[in-house]
């Protein structure tokens, strides 16, 4: 899923899950993300991925 399309339906995620090469690498909860480093589901995902 591109990042443009993640922003659009962000604000209905419970959860998210990072997979890389088939292994999951994080699974978060969104409200505990948001809460904790203050990021979106975006930002999350753009320091993990690059």
């Amino acid at each position: 899923m591109a990042t443009h399309e993640i922003e659009e339906i962000q604000n209905i995620l419970d959860e998210v899950i990072l997979i890389k090469n088939g292994e999951i690498i994080s699974n978060e909860n969104v409200e505990d993300l948001r809460e904790s480093s203050g990021k979106s589901v975006v930002s999350w995902l753009k320091g993990h991925h690059g």
